[in-house]
């Protein structure tokens, strides 16, 4: 039927989510190292950005959960 050394490669786990969710097409490019510092910028983002438009709800006299939808 065929030669059997001539598989084609198994696809990746990543190509095979990126059918299923088109938004990891960006992280496919992504070195672990670059990977990890995406990582902890977005952690650093999270924890400015959180607490100030909580506090910035607070002030403009809204419930603190109101910050959150900022």
């Amino acid at each position: 039927m065929g030669e059997t050394g001539s598989r084609p490669p198994a696809p990746s786990p990543l190509s095979s989510d990126q059918e299923r969710v088109p938004k990891l097409r960006p992280l496919a490019g992504l070195s672990s190292h670059n990977l990890l510092a995406e990582l902890v910028a977005g952690v650093t983002l999270l924890a400015i950005a959180v607490p100030l438009n909580i506090g910035y709800a607070q002030i403009a006299g809204m419930p603190p959960t109101a910050g959150l939808y900022a």
